[in-house]
């Protein structure tokens, strides 16, 4: 099986000049104390990309429709605890999940890692990612400085949203933040104990039941 470049413009990119919602699963709070969070933009823009992508390979890029009869197989990594998400895709694209049907859960799949010498736990597709766990934001700022410092920027620069009208359902001097104590990355306590794991990103795995328009079914986000 060979490996095919995806690429999506990056996330920090789109958080700071977005053209549409913010991507990214921020966490918010507004002016009276109240937390909340925004929902998740980004898993749904790799969904994107890789429907494209297999598009072209099938032979037919767009705007054309896909024909009938014409499907690509694609496998998604999702265990047992998502075996509840429903698969929203364009349907030139016949998903499957292994994992789910050997039974495997997230721990089955920290133990192969961690047997293989790979550590589930400092590893995020984004530098940015509101999902990195206390231990994950450690990692990146010991083995990658420049790219923790980016990523402090990035939230510093976030603070108060984008420039125009406020995302939808945030009331005026709503502040936005990487970290999910609400306060600066670079003033966050990395040393504290996790809380429970961050369910991750996954594309077509929608949590919102919202399928991306992808031309033939499936689109940007």
């Amino acid at each position: 099986m060979g490996w095919e470049p995806v690429t999506t413009t990056p996330i920090a990119d789109r958080t700071l000049n977005p053209p549409g919602p913010i991507p990214l699963p921020l966490f918010t709070l507004h002016p009276d104390g109240t937390r909340g969070r925004l929902p998740e933009g980004c898993a749904r823009a790799r969904a994107v990309a890789l429907a494209r992508r297999i598009r072209c390979l099938l032979g037919h890029p767009r705007p054309g429709p896909v024909p009938d009869g014409v499907v690509a197989e694609c496998s998604l990594g999702i265990g047992l605890e998502g075996a509840h998400r429903m698969i929203i895709g364009p349907p030139f694209i016949t998903f499957r999940r292994p994992l789910t049907g050997i039974g495997w859960t997230t721990p089955d799949c920290r133990a192969l890692l961690l047997h293989h010498g790979i550590d589930p736990d400092t590893g995020s597709v984004c530098t940015a990612c509101p999902h990195r766990s206390n231990r994950s934001w450690r990692h990146l700022a010991a083995t990658d400085p420049e790219a923790f410092t980016e990523a402090t920027a990035v939230d510093a620069a976030l603070r108060h949203g984008p420039a125009g009208p406020a995302p939808r359902g945030m009331p005026p001097g709503t502040t936005f933040f990487l970290h999910p104590e609400r306060v600066p990355l670079d003033q966050a306590d990395l040393s504290a104990p996790d809380g429970p794991p961050a369910t991750g990103c996954a594309p077509w795995a929608c949590r919102d039941r919202k399928a991306p328009d992808e031309g033939n079914g499936g689109g940007d986000r």
